[in-house]
């Protein structure tokens, strides 16, 4: 009721029909449209604008598949009235930091998308452009910070580490897990290639599992290697295992290690592009294995290999990562009463 849409202002709505998905899209009662919006819909994904919304700036939000956008009232003027006040960015990094710990994901993930928009439409001298620049850089940090405390507190895992290249794994291993006289260390590692590429002399991200063999801080049999669904059998060969043939393996086994590269679940070098439902649904299988192995797990390691991932899709990885644990505190929280 009451959608109002002012002279010589465009409300433009598109959505990408791929393999027959479906899209909601719902606007509530007494929405004002006074400057250009533009909402794109790649393939599925949800779109709500609460009763009361007015858009009195121009915005444009794009969404992958399987993305939500929800809009409430006089969000998007507060959010902009406190990057244009000097020294008060600061709070909508605070704003979003607490949506994030209070698991709202829904209005941290509208501030992301508004970050984006002022990004993409305003001039890059403007204050309002270089603050949303930095806040964007900010929750970045915050949502990993928020990733390694989650992963420390819902699955009771004291050594996590991130890093940009898979190659931090081997200093990780090396300098930080602490390993007890004559154990031996169990390492996982979700990626989309073994890291054992001979052609390297040096280490780096391709050959890193190598070094750790080779220095013995892994054994040989205790290397596993999951390769993704996705990859074509001939790419990861006869090494590769499932996550039901290791888990198998390692049932009553520890310490364990895991290391997942970002390429497991997106990569722009094979060309896999996944949907926000996929990348969902390989981390909860995750989450659920380093679940079932816990307390043997010792730590967690993630790398986001910027480069060989779709770079929109490192921040979904993470935010997948928050959630598939918020929805494991439920879950406990539910079985406990």
């Amino acid at each position: 009721k009451n959608f109002r849409l002012e002279r010589g202002v465009q409300f433009i709505l598109r959505h990408e029909e791929e393999y027959g998905s479906v899209s909601r899209v719902t606007i509530g009662d007494n929405v004002t449209v006074q400057q250009n919006v533009s909402i794109h819909l790649k393939g599925k994904g949800e779109v709500v604008v609460e009763n009361g919304v007015i858009f009195d700036y121009p915005v444009s939000f794009t969404l992958e598949d399987g993305e939500s956008l929800h809009v409430e009232e006089g969000i998007i003027q507060e959010i902009r009235s406190l990057l244009e006040i000097h020294d008060s960015a600061a709070d909508v990094v605070a704003q979003y930091k607490e949506f994030v710990r209070s698991r709202e994901f829904q209005k941290a993930f509208l501030i992301r998308k508004l970050m984006d928009s002022f990004i993409q439409n305003e001039p890059d001298f403007s204050s309002l452009y270089k603050s949303a620049v930095w806040v964007r850089d900010q929750i970045q940090q915050v949502l990993r910070s928020e990733l390694i405390q989650f992963l420390k507190e819902v699955l009771g895992i004291s050594e996590v580490s991130i890093t940009e290249s898979h190659e931090g794994a081997y200093f990780w291993i090396r300098d930080q897990v602490v390993r007890k006289q004559g154990e031996e260390l169990q390492l996982i590692v979700f990626d989309a290639h073994n890291d054992r590429d001979a052609h390297y002399a040096r280490l780096n991200e391709g050959n890193w599992v190598s070094d750790v063999i080779s220095e013995h801080l892994v054994a040989e049999q205790n290397y596993h290697w999951v390769s993704p669904r996705w990859l074509d059998p001939k790419f990861s060969g006869p090494n590769a295992e499932s996550v039901e043939q290791v888990l198998q393996k390692l049932k009553g086994k520890g310490p364990v290690l895991v290391s997942i590269d970002f390429d497991y679940f997106s990569s722009s070098t094979l060309e896999h592009k996944p949907s926000w439902k996929e990348i969902q649904e390989r981390v909860d299988e995750i989450v659920a294995a380093i679940s079932t192995l816990v307390p043997n797990v010792r730590g967690v390691h993630l790398t986001s290999s910027k480069g060989y991932v779709h770079p929109e899709d490192i921040e979904r990885i993470e935010q997948a990562f928050i959630t598939s644990l918020a929805k494991k505190i439920a879950d406990l929280a539910s079985a406990n009463g």
